[in-house]
C-alpha cells in the first residue's frame, strides 16, 4: 500500500501522464486492442520488407506476404522493425524542428501566426508563454479548487473531456492589477463561457477569507438571463 501510495504521488508530479493513465484506465482493453492492431499492420509491410529483401540477396522467390500474427508481430522487433521506427522518429524530430536547441542552444518555436520565434531574438520574441512561466502568474486547478476568480479553462487538446481540464486565475502575488477585457462576436459564449463561471466563483468565495466585492451594471440584462 505504501508503495502504491508513493507511485501516485509520483505521477501527480506530472499531469498529463496522469491524464493519459486515466484515460487507459477507462477503457484499457479498447486501447491495448488497438496498439496491438497496430503493431499487427507495421509487422505485416516489415516481414514483407524483410522477405522481399531476401529475395533480393538470395535470388529466391518465395512469398513475401503473411497474415500470420505470430510472424507479423515478431517483424515489427526485429532489427529491422525497430530500426524503420527511429528512422521516422528522428526524420520527425529534424523536419519538425524539435530538440534543434540540444545541438545548436538555440531553442526555435512557432506562434499562433505559424512564424517561427527564436529565443536569441533574430526572429522575434513575442509569444504565448510557457507552461512554466504560466505557473509564475496563474494558478491553476479544478473550478472549485481554485482560491481566486476563475478567468479561463485550458485543455491538452480540444477532444480531452472537460473532466481532464485546468481553470486558471490570477495569482495574488503576481504583480498584475486585475484588469480584465473580453471581446467577441454576439453569441460568442461571453456571458456563457467567462461572466458567468467569473460570477459564481465570486458568490462561492464569500464563505472564505478570500471574500470578494461585486458590483453588477447590466444595461442588457444578459447575466438576469442566465
Amino acid at each position: 500500500m505504501q508503495l502504491k501510495g508513493q507511485l501516485k504521488k509520483l505521477i501527480s508530479k506530472f499531469p498529463k501522464i496522469e491524464k493519459a493513465l486515466a484515460k487507459f484506465l477507462e477503457h484499457p482493453f479498447l486501447y491495448v486492442g488497438g496498439v496491438l492492431v497496430i503493431i499487427y499492420l507495421y509487422g505485416i509491410a516489415i516481414h514483407s520488407f524483410i522477405a522481399a529483401l531476401g529475395n533480393f540477396t538470395s535470388g529466391a522467390n518465395n512469398s513475401t506476404f503473411t497474415l500470420n500474427p505470430i510472424k507479423c508481430i515478431a517483424a515489427a522487433f526485429t532489427p529491422q522493425g525497430l530500426g524503420v521506427i527511429f528512422f521516422i522518429f528522428i526524420m520527425y524530430a529534424l523536419i519538425s524542428g524539435r530538440w534543434i536547441h540540444l545541438i545548436t542552444g538555440v531553442k526555435i518555436t512557432k506562434d499562433e501566426r505559424n512564424f517561427f520565434v527564436s529565443n536569441e531574438g533574430t526572429h522575434g520574441t513575442s509569444g504565448w508563454m510557457t507552461k512554466k512561466e504560466r505557473e509564475k502568474i496563474l494558478v491553476s486547478g479544478s473550478a472549485d479548487s481554485l482560491p481566486c476568480p476563475i478567468l479561463c479553462k485550458v485543455k491538452d487538446s480540444m477532444l480531452d473531456d472537460d473532466r481532464y481540464a485546468d481553470y486558471l486565475g490570477l495569482r495574488d502575488d503576481s504583480g498584475l492589477n486585475k484588469h480584465i477585457i473580453v471581446y467577441g462576436a454576439t453569441g460568442s459564449g461571453k456571458s456563457r463561457g467567462f461572466v458567468k463561471p467569473f460570477m459564481l466563483k465570486m458568490v462561492q468565495l464569500l464563505s472564505t477569507e478570500k471574500k470578494q466585492s461585486m458590483i453588477i451594471v447590466d444595461p442588457k440584462a444578459g447575466a438576469t438571463r442566465f
